[in-house]
């Protein structure tokens, strides 16, 4: 939905365009010739579909970028069956014996992970870590939203939403022992940014915290068993924040969650959250879910090979943090970002979001 970043191609032209014409003052990124590019890729686990759109733009990446080179470019997906940090950290070790030329990881929890980053750059492979970062790992750079932004946007909806009064549960990722947060920075942003803002609304109160594991998308169908239960307890909840999304990507969700949706569907209860992949869209065209903050799925496959790609071909730099920017999903730009989802295609810039001030 954001501007693809620029990538070799316009090297490429750059590069041509010089030849033709001469190029002044400081002279660009002089080209490293390698005959072959190899580009280990991990995501969080090989079942985990929320990855599959980065995954298709990955193996896009690669024939754009080997038919503008002129050269093989090879992305290998390293995800393990297991999606655990443990088996995570040996897939980036895996990758070190390999000897890829470079490495994208989004990463499940970063004090596991974090150290084999740091080995992998130790042998000379470049790393960019992306959705999920190890921030004091010493990978070249972050791509990806800054989910505390996303987070503060977030809270800010939900508060005009409910008119700046009422009680509010969160549902965010859990963590590794049962009733634990993720540690995941990703959550770990979400979660601080949407505190640390609704501290400014004295109005509003925090009844709850509850957290959909992987058991629970098993046990509670998909967590949505989990919305009854806390409905259950605080029946005048006036608003939710979904930090993780996961419900609103059950098909049945109404008939899942009958009273949480009821309330929602009869206006009296509003709903944010994160995340709009394909199989979620449903949820905010049927009004149960007001606004998402939306991350660039194309962009952890498309734009992180290209950057790696550029990395060592080119020695192209990178700050620390390479910000794809996030989208506000609503009522008024869903049906453009359902086609985007159904032709595989975010070259183009989605609408603004109406709820925005």
């Amino acid at each position: 939905m954001q501007a693809r970043v620029q990538s070799y191609r316009n090297h490429l032209i750059m590069l041509a365009c010089c030849t033709t014409l001469g190029c002044g003052g400081e002279e660009g990124p002089t080209e490293t010739k390698k005959e072959k590019v190899t580009i280990g890729w991990l995501a969080k686990g090989a079942k985990n579909d929320f990855f599959d759109l980065s995954r298709h733009a990955a193996a896009l990446a690669a024939q754009d970028l080997a038919s503008a080179s002129n050269r093989e470019v090879e992305v290998v997906l390293l995800d393990s069956d297991d999606a655990t940090a443990d088996a995570q950290k040996a897939k980036v070790e895996e990758a070190i014996a390999l000897g890829v030329d470079a490495l994208a990881v989004s990463v499940l929890d970063p004090a596991v992970v974090g150290p084999s980053i740091d080995q992998a750059v130790q042998a000379g492979i470049p790393v960019i870590t992306f959705d999920s970062d190890a921030p004091d790992s010493e990978r070249l750079s972050f791509y990806g939203i800054s989910n505390k932004e996303g987070a503060v946007a977030a809270a800010k909806l939900l508060a005009e939403q409910i008119g700046g009064k009422g009680k509010v549960a969160i549902m965010t990722a859990a963590g590794a022992t049962p009733g634990s947060l993720s540690t995941s920075q990703t959550y770990k942003e979400r979660m601080s940014g949407f505190e640390e803002t609704m501290a400014g609304y004295p109005d509003i109160q925090i009844v709850s915290v509850t957290t959909c594991a992987k058991d629970d998308e098993t046990n509670k169908a998909g967590c949505t068993g989990i919305l009854e239960e806390v409905m259950a307890q605080h029946p005048d909840v006036a608003g939710w924040y979904l930090a993780r999304g996961r419900v609103l990507r059950e098909a049945k969700l109404e008939t899942l969650a009958p009273t949480w949706s009821a309330r929602v569907l009869a206006g009296e209860m509003k709903v944010v959250g994160f995340d709009a992949p394909q199989d979620a869209l449903h949820s905010v065209k049927s009004g149960l879910v007001q606004a998402l903050v939306t991350q660039d799925y194309f962009g952890w496959g498309y734009d992180v090979v290209t950057l790696l790609f550029d990395v060592v071909t080119i020695d192209r730099k990178l700050t620390s943090f390479t910000d794809s920017k996030f989208d506000v999903v609503c009522g008024n730009n869903i049906d453009q970002l359902v086609s985007m989802w159904d032709a595989k295609d975010f070259r183009s810039t989605l609408t603004k979001c109406d709820l925005l001030k």
